[in-house]
This record gives C-alpha cells, structure tokens and sequence, in this order.
C-alpha cells in the first residue's frame, strides 16, 4: 500500500494558470505583459492563443463574430515564432515555470484547451470537424506529450459545453471545472454560469463526467482575455510535485495530483487508504479511512467528503474553533500567529487609482506573503479596453512588503477591482501592521484585528479605501480530519473527492480517488 505521508511529506504545492488569454490572438495586451503579471503570483503559466474552430459554421452566427474569431487564429498563426521564444524566455529556472497552449473551440465537442512541456515547431491546429474528431480520440497525453483539456464544461452541448462522449482518459488526465465562466462542480455551484454564452447545463459538470465512469482529475484556471494569467478569484491550479520544474509538473498534472482553487492559496492533502488524490484503487479492504489535511488562505468554514455524487460527510471547523475557544477570553495567551488581508480600492467605478503602498509590522514577523492581485476584468474579448496591462509590482525587503498597483472602482456591486495582499504574521498582540499608502499612514493592532476589520477612507466620502481583514488565526486556517465511510462499497467503482470551503467563500475541489472492490484475496494496490 502506498504511504500518503511520504507522499505529500516529500512535495509540495505549486500553484498557476495553464488558460488564459491576450492580445496575441483575441483578447487584450501583449503576451511579454501576461508572462510578466504571472509571475507576480504563481509558480507556472501557460498563456493560451486560439487557434481554430473546426465547425464554427454548424451554427447561425453574425458575420462579424465569424470574422474576429478568424482574424484571431491568423493572428496567433503569424505571431507564433515570437509567441514561442517570449514563453521559453520567460521561464526562470526553480521560480518560474512556462508550458506552451493554444486553444480549439468546438459547438459538437466542447472547447479544448491544447497544453504540451514542449514547444511546437508549427501550430497546425485541426480545421475541419473530422481532423478534430481523429484529434480527439487519437491523442495520448503520455505518449504525445499533450492534453487536451475540457474547459468552461457547464454550458450545454451543442454551444462549447463538453461533450462527454468525446472525452478519453488518455488524452483528458484534467478537466477544467472552475474560471471566470463559473464553477462546473455540479449543479449547485456556488459561482455561477453568468457569462453571455448562456447557463450551465448539470449534466456537463464534474459530477455528470464522474458518473460516465471518466477518470480525469480537477483544475482550475481563469480563462482570463486582459494579458493576467492568475488574476484573483477566478481559478487557478494546485499540483503536488517534487520540485518546481516543468517536467515534475507535467508529471504530476498526468497522474492527477491536482485539484482547483477559486483564488486564495489553500493546501489540500487529501488520501484515502494511504492512497494520494488521482489514485485509481484496487481494494478489498473492508475499511476505507479518508485522511484530510489543509493549510488554507482564511478562515475555514467546513471540509466536506463527496462520495458518488453525493455529500457523505461534512465536518464543521468554524463550529469547532467556536466551541474551543473560551467566552471569557478576550485575546490568547503569549504569541498571535495569523493571517493578515490588506486590500486596496473601491471608490467610484471606472475611476483609475495608482496605489503605493509599504506594508510594515510594527513588532511583528512576517512569515509569508500571498499576492492576491487582478487584471482587468474583460469578459467579451470585443469589449475596448486601454492599457497599461502590467500595472503591478511587488517586493518583499525583510519583514517590508512594497506594493505599486492600479485600481478602478468595483464595476459593479458584486464584481471585485481591488488588490490585496495576504501577509502571515507572527507576534504580540499589542504589535501592529502599518500600512503606508500614497504618504498616508494607517495602522491597526494585531489585537483589534483579531476582533474586526478596519477600513480606511483616503479622501472622504466615496473616495478610495483600505481595509485591514479581521486576522484569521492559525487554528482557524489549519485542520487535520479523519474520515470513515460507514457504508463501504456502493458500486463496482466508487469515487470520493475532497472540498474546502473558507468563511470568505474562497475554496479548493481535489481531484477524485477511485476505489474497485475485489474479492478479498486481491489486496489493495493502485491501478
């Protein structure tokens, strides 16, 4: 049997974007800008080019919609020298990490997304319907040293939503289930279907690919058109790898040792048996014993064990910090380790802020810092948009965190510009986090922090803001649950998958384990 310990003991967590797009075919500034803005907060990225739509003429479609996704494959087509060298070039060894992609849309099958470690010498996407279909049942990401990832899976088939029946586990090891588009998790996600394409369709989910006997693991990825791989909140992807490389990630990526966030960086270990998340599991053991551990971006709300489709257990972390934590306390005893949110923005929408910011602890230590920055948020690649598309810079200078960025005013009431940056920290309560923002200073205790937000306006009424978030403290952002199927086998195949849900609604989706039953003489191994 396999040792989960060892397993995730000996890597760890990388996180990127490997879809996402710029002006280099259809979207928004130039690719050396979207390599720039990835590497201010991931380990990997792959910027994503469209390359072609096989059966664009299936369907009713204004001409001039026809014409800019043409003019955008020839684009790309003609740029793709320099697109290959700005990717290569914009690897730095051990920090940062490149893959190459472009991207196929498709009405009958669904869009894919084409990702390979290595370099294509030409881009010969497939131009006709049938060229796709021997693509897609021909392809062995293995063998071929490229995937074909599903992406915005939820919309119905017939209008780029997946089509299962096209999708192989050989050339499909991930699929795609959380961007800006929404979450395909099932069908009650909790980031909706909002985008002009339409609303999602529950049987092109997750949990519709799981229950047609598919083995594919889980990413997620922004699909982002303004030149910012990454840009917070609308998907990226975890791997667990031995070291930050692109082949350890690719390897990882093909044996489904992923799972998908919505922003915010949370680790999730998750085994069942001994065996690590992507595992496909002969077993005749009676017993299966499900092993969670998770180091999240906030405050946790709850983990909860999915089991065929359907919620088995849930355990409530909130409840129980609640329920530790003593009412007559009002601060805990010696050292606060926590984590710290400074966000900048608001004000009136459309409204461009240049923010220069020093984040300084006063008495405390900084233990880390998670970049949590965006680009501009243009869904439809026809919007107009003006530039600058790298607006942001950070560093970090000893305990000293520097941060030059923009914001815009939120565009509207539900959709966020700001900026933030999360600091883990350690120290007394009565140290403080001094924020320096375009030379004023604002201040909060470690103390008032743990009770409470602050928010600071920087000109009055409607004017910009800066708001310190409530200090989560580690407790409330670790955990480490066990948990038993009280049923054991309910099919031939079984599937359990793993789900984190923060306070703030920030969360993380592993990929799924798949256990056979065998008779008892057959052992347990994976398969």
């Amino acid at each position: 049997m396999s040792d989960a310990s060892s397993f995730f003991g000996d890597r760890r967590v990388y996180y990127g974007d490997l879809h996402n797009h710029c002006g280099i075919s259809y979207g928004h500034g130039p690719v050396e800008d979207a390599y720039k803005n990835a590497a201010l907060q991931l380990d990997f990225a792959s910027v994503t080019g469209h390359g072609a739509w096989p059966d664009i003429l299936d369907q009713p479609m204004p001409e001039a919609v026809v014409a800019y996704h043409r003019d955008g494959f020839a684009r790309l087509k003609a740029a793709w020298d320099h697109y290959l060298q700005v990717t290569e070039n914009a690897r730095v060894p051990g920090t940062f990490e490149t893959f190459f992609s472009y991207e196929i849309h498709s009405f009958r099958h669904g869009d894919r997304a084409v990702i390979s470690p290595d370099a294509p010498a030409t881009l010969e996407p497939p131009e006709s319907p049938a060229a796709f279909d021997a693509l897609l049942a021909a392809t062995d990401a293995r063998r071929d040293r490229v995937l074909l990832l599903p992406h915005h899976i939820g919309y119905a088939v017939g209008y780029r939503g997946v089509n299962w029946a096209s999708v192989t586990d050989a050339a499909t090891p991930v699929v795609e289930i959380i961007s800006m588009h929404g979450l395909a998790e099932s069908d009650d996600g909790t980031f909706p279907y909002l985008h002009t394409m339409g609303p999602l369709d529950g049987e092109n989910t997750m949990a519709g690919g799981l229950n047609h006997g598919l083995h594919f693991g889980v990413l997620g990825s922004t699909d982002h058109h303004s030149a910012h791989p990454g840009s917070f909140g609308y998907g990226r992807t975890a791997v667990w790898a031995p070291e930050l490389t692109r082949e350890a990630i690719w390897e990882a990526i093909l044996a489904r040792r992923t799972y998908a966030v919505s922003g915010d960086r949370i680790e999730l270990a998750f085994s069942l048996n001994g065996f690590p998340m992507g595992s496909v599991v002969s077993s005749a053991a009676p017993r299966r014993s499900i092993h969670v551990r998770t180091v999240a971006g906030g405050a946790i709300d709850r983990i909860e064990v999915v089991k065929n489709g359907v919620l088995m257990s849930r355990y409530d972390h909130a409840a129980a910090v609640a329920e530790s934590t003593s009412a007559a306390a009002t601060l805990p005893p010696g050292m606060i380790r926590g984590k710290a949110v400074i966000e900048m923005g608001w004000g009136q929408k459309g409204e461009a802020v240049d923010w220069d910011v020093t984040i300084t602890p006063r008495g405390a230590a900084v233990l880390g810092v998670e970049p949590r920055l965006r680009g501009q948020d243009v869904v439809d690649p026809l919007d107009t948009t003006a530039g600058p598309y790298a607006f942001s810079a950070w560093k970090r200078e000893g305990d000293t965190v520097h941060l030059t960025t923009r914001t815009a005013g939120n565009a509207t009431v539900t959709s966020r510009q700001t900026q933030a940056m999360c600091l883990e920290v350690s120290g007394a309560p009565d140290d403080a986090i001094e924020v320096s923002a375009n030379g004023t200073v604002y201040t909060a205790t470690l103390a008032e922090l743990l009770h409470h937000s602050r928010t600071f306006y920087t000109h009055g009424f409607v004017s910009p803001a800066i708001r310190f978030h409530r200090l989560a403290q580690e407790h409330e952002y670790t955990a480490e649950r066990q948990f038993d199927d009280p049923h054991g086998p309910d099919r031939p195949e079984d599937v359990y998958y793993v789900r984190v849900i923060q306070q703030n609604g920030q969360a993380a989706w592993s990929s799924p384990i798949w256990v056979h039953s065998v008779p008892s003489e057959g052992g347990e191994k994976e398969v």
